[in-house]
């Protein structure tokens, strides 16, 4: 299963409604630090008008295990904190309206994934992929979107769009995530897992 890694189970599930009190602010720098690419992802939620996010830590499977296996022979102090899922919906969603949220009421998700290697003094955030509905604008064209099929809680969602992929500085440059990106829109789950490689943290632009 190619899409293995976003059909992971959930765990330590919270709801959150984005209506005030609620800072994306506040609510990414307290668990991701200040990560332009994961504020830039709270931008795109906001500007889709999503009204709930649901967050989720999940452990690695699929292309994930096995990148993680692959920076452990290439980096031998390679370690993977934290993996998490946010997905974010149209609605007010409470945590016992989970089981009835629909296709239609999801707008994006988004997987952040924690690296750390001490002898490259990396511990940081990174956004693995994303993926949102096209921005709703009469001259906003986005070519050959895909379909992306995930897991939230226990139910199964897809979504179409574009594959966002960011470097992480340890094993993936900006070409690399640009051709996962690319390649994923015109062959369905694509098995174009994330390559080696070394370059700087990008902008979260770069690879759009």
């Amino acid at each position: 299963m190619l899409d293995k890694h976003r059909k992971a189970v959930g765990a330590a599930l919270e709801v959150h409604l984005l209506k005030p009190p609620f800072s994306f602010f506040d609510f990414v720098e307290e668990r991701f630090g200040k990560v332009d690419s994961i504020r830039r992802v709270s931008s795109l939620a906001r500007s889709s008008s999503a009204q709930s996010l649901i967050y989720e830590e999940i452990h690695p499977e699929g292309i994930i295990a096995e990148e993680n296996d692959d920076l452990l022979c290439l980096l031998p102090d390679y370690q993977d904190p934290a993996l998490v899922r946010i997905s974010f919906w149209k609605r007010e969603v409470g945590a016992a309206d989970i089981n009835d949220l629909k296709n239609d009421d999801l707008t994006g998700y988004a997987l952040f994934k924690h690296d750390a290697c001490p002898a490259k003094n990396i511990d940081r955030w990174h956004v693995f992929e994303a993926v949102f509905l096209k921005y709703p604008h009469a001259h906003n064209c986005v070519p050959h979107p895909q379909t992306y099929c995930l897991t939230v809680g226990s139910q199964s969602f897809s979504i179409q769009g574009v594959l966002y992929c960011q470097q992480n500085g340890l094993n993936k440059a900006c070409a690399q995530v640009a051709l996962r990106s690319l390649l994923s829109r015109i062959v369905p789950e694509a098995p174009f897992p994330p390559a080696r490689g070394c370059s700087s943290f990008p902008a979260y632009s770069e690879s759009r």
